[in-house]
């Protein structure tokens, strides 16, 4: 995809002249080194791959050979009782936590490229409900509850990134003072999973408020957030339910849509 502007949340490519081989993949480069990609001519990488389990395999095998004995170990020690498989912990705790874009793309040659000829959107992120309601993160105390490495850290890193410049705090369930950390939030995303944890008491008048938690108790679901009152205290917050998970399923089909009107 042909970048709207530098960011280091992308993968970035060069393609081969009059070709659809691919000569250099550099995954979210620095703001500066982004500008000079898009100068030269550095397109997106729109993050949908297209391989044979085999190739997939093979390039592991070759470039991340340690991660791969771990991987391979897990499952073959795994343990299964009813319907579940248990990795094996020990292989498994070993394995690095790292993307494909890292572990595989960035060190292979044979990578060939097409064009993606849709309007490109962001839409089904967590950010968009900061940049629909115009809520900046500039300077903004962000406090994240929360240390999963699916949302929590990497929530942390692109919102200190310098795309965004915000201060952010991390609490967890070890945070002996957790108010001491909220009472400051400009900005508080919860992704812990525990019914109603937190309250009107924890905030500071104005603050925003993103419920990413979901917690399942007697049969009914609830997200982190007590909403008892809240609302005589904060200034906007993303309800549960019908807050970030509907954002993420009409992004969905609101994509596809628009990759079937192409084709």
């Amino acid at each position: 995809i042909k970048p709207k502007e530098p960011s280091d949340q992308f993968g970035y490519f060069f393609r081969k002249k009059n070709s659809i081989n691919v000569s250099k993949f550099t995954e979210k480069p620095s703001i500066k080194n982004a500008k000079n990609i898009i100068k030269k001519g550095g397109l997106w990488n729109a993050g949908i791959f297209m391989s044979t389990k085999e190739n997939i395999i093979y390039h592991f095998m070759n470039e991340q050979n340690k991660l791969f004995k771990n991987c391979l170990l897990s499952v073959q020690n795994s343990n299964k009782k009813s319907n579940s498989i248990f990795l094996e912990s020990y292989s498994y705790n070993k394995i690095k936590p790292i993307s494909f874009d890292y572990a595989i793309l960035e060190k292979i040659s044979n990578i060939k490229s097409i064009r993606l000829n849709i309007n490109w959107s962001d839409l089904g992120s967590w950010k968009s409900l900061l940049n629909f309601y115009n809520i900046q993160t500039e300077d903004k105390n962000v406090v994240i509850a929360g240390r999963s490495r699916l949302v929590s850290a990497p929530l942390a890193k692109i919102l200190s990134s310098k795309s965004y410049n915000a201060n952010v705090s991390i609490i967890h369930s070890r945070t002996t003072n957790q108010k001491l950390f909220t009472k400051e939030a400009d900005i508080f995303i919860s992704a812990i999973g525990s019914a109603k944890m937190y309250d009107s008491t924890y905030f500071k008048n104005g603050a925003t408020i993103i419920d990413i938690g979901i917690s399942s108790v007697d049969g009914k679901t609830y997200g982190d957030i007590d909403t008892l009152e809240i609302g005589e205290v904060i200034s906007s917050r993303a309800p549960f339910p019908g807050g970030v998970g509907p954002i993420t399923v009409s992004a969905l089909f609101f994509n596809l849509s628009r990759l079937i009107q192409t084709n």
